[in-house]
């Protein structure tokens, strides 16, 4: 029976479904370890009005009228990058990171309320939802850049197989990013939120 990564037989490493769910949970401590350093980085009063302006322009339709397919595609554009060997790795690095950041400004304009406990966000439905597929596309990444990389690895056949992966965990994100987007806007909807309240005063 072929268990390997890439369904592969040829000359891949072995990677056992406990392996591959070890790669996701690396992929999800490190998501969070880079987001609570962007939530740990001091911000200027003017670094965080620039930040929370630029995220108010780009979100202005979710101010105006709730979508939760504007929500879903826009995180599903974030996630799908995070598959590309490699780079997505390093993208999903830099989004995690900036999402700390602008929940650091959001902190600046809360009273009472530090940026690191933005990790209270995963522990949501829709925090799990988001965290579980950023983890699985940026594990994918880094584990599909080893066959690229590696010699031994690096065999036609080995690249074809791994497109059959590629796509079943891209609908996989892109199922939990919609369902995602769905509860979200429920959960506005029914509890309202205050990072879109700050959000909506810089406008």
């Amino acid at each position: 029976m072929d268990t390997s990564i890439t369904g592969v037989k040829t000359t891949m490493k072995v990677l056992t479904k406990k392996r591959r769910l070890g790669h996701f949970a690396i992929g999800a401590i490190l998501f969070l370890g880079i987001f609570l350093a962007g939530t740990l980085t001091p911000l200027s009063d003017e670094e965080s009005k620039m930040l929370l302006e630029a995220m108010a322009a780009e979100i202005g339709p979710l101010l105006e009228n709730m979508d939760p397919m504007f929500i879903a595609v826009h995180n599903i554009s974030i996630a799908l990058a995070m598959f590309i060997p490699g780079f997505g790795f390093i993208w999903g690095s830099f989004a995690g990171y900036q999402t700390g950041l602008l929940i650091s400004a959001m902190a600046s304009q809360m009273e009472g309320f530090e940026g690191w406990m933005g990790l209270a966000l995963f522990i949501t439905p829709v925090g799990i939802l988001e965290l579980s597929a950023y983890a699985l596309a940026m594990s994918r990444s880094w584990l599909f850049a080893r066959v690229l990389l590696k010699k031994a690895y690096r065999t036609k056949e080995n690249i074809k197989g791994m497109i059959k992966p590629i796509l079943i965990e891209s609908a996989i994100v892109v199922t939990l990013l919609v369902i995602g987007g769905f509860v979200e806007t429920w959960m506005i909807a029914e509890f309202g939120s205050d990072s879109l309240t700050i959000l909506e005063g810089f406008q």
